[in-house]
């Protein structure tokens, strides 16, 4: 299954982000963080693809998306998804 994470803050790459990389059920194929240098240092270091506008990431053909930011902006996101 195709994941997209959309944001990605301390927890999700301490915690989560190196289970999802080995998991054999999904691939990880992008992400989306609004600071532009964050992103670009994440996805060199996982070799991920960043992309950079919201819009697109919600074009990517994902099957889950993992939404990886504060809580009170999780029902924004889900309605534009």
């Amino acid at each position: 299954m195709k994941l997209g994470i959309l944001g990605l803050g301390n927890h999700v790459t301490k915690n989560t982000l190196n289970s999802l990389l080995i998991s054999k059920y999904v691939k990880v194929t992008c992400f989306y963080v609004r600071n532009i240098i964050k992103g670009h240092s994440i996805a060199d270091k996982y070799n991920l693809r960043f992309v950079k506008n919201i819009s697109q990431f919600f074009n990517e053909n994902l099957d889950i998306i993992y939404i990886a930011c504060p809580p009170d902006s999780h029902f924004k996101y889900i309605k534009a998804s």
